[in-house]
């Protein structure tokens, strides 16, 4: 397995990904390089996930995993303990409204309706990847709001 040190470059085969990396990871201000260096390092064995200090959770989506960090990270000026993972992205799970996030990240709202709401905002086009924040729910669950970096090809 090809794994990344704290610097999210490569490194020692046993290095994971780490709560104090995620904040940088999901204020998209790393590279798309850097963010897929990071992917290696996600924690997925039960040993894994508790070495990390990481615990799997339920998801109330299914295409997003879930996961309970040990110890909080403060993202967008928020701290949160409940992080997700997509195929294009990784978010802090927060519970402000999806108004709040949209309005002070800046967002273009794609989509606002009762069963879900999405709103982006690039930030970079470079090698044929996409960078942008991003923030997304679903309208049964008014307190999980995804807001985090995602990459697009």
């Amino acid at each position: 397995m090809l794994l990344a040190t704290t610097s999210l470059t490569a490194g020692a085969a046993d290095s994971l990904l780490t709560a104090d990396q995620l904040p940088s990871l999901i204020e998209c201000k790393k590279s798309f390089r850097e963010y897929s260096a990071a992917m290696y390092a996600l924690p997925s064995s039960d040993a894994e996930l508790k070495r990390a200090g990481w615990k799997k959770l339920p998801s109330k989506n299914p295409m997003a995993y879930e996961y309970r960090l040990n110890k909080p990270i403060t993202v967008f000026g928020q701290k949160t303990q409940h992080i997700a993972l997509t195929s294009i992205g990784l978010y802090a799970v927060l519970d402000k409204d999806f108004g709040h996030w949209s309005d002070r990240l800046e967002l273009e709202i794609e989509r606002n309706g009762p069963a879900s709401f999405y709103a982006t905002r690039v930030l970079s086009k470079k090698d044929g990847v996409i960078q942008m924040l991003a923030a997304t729910g679903l309208g049964q669950y008014p307190s999980w709001n995804l807001v985090g970096c995602e990459y697009l090809s």
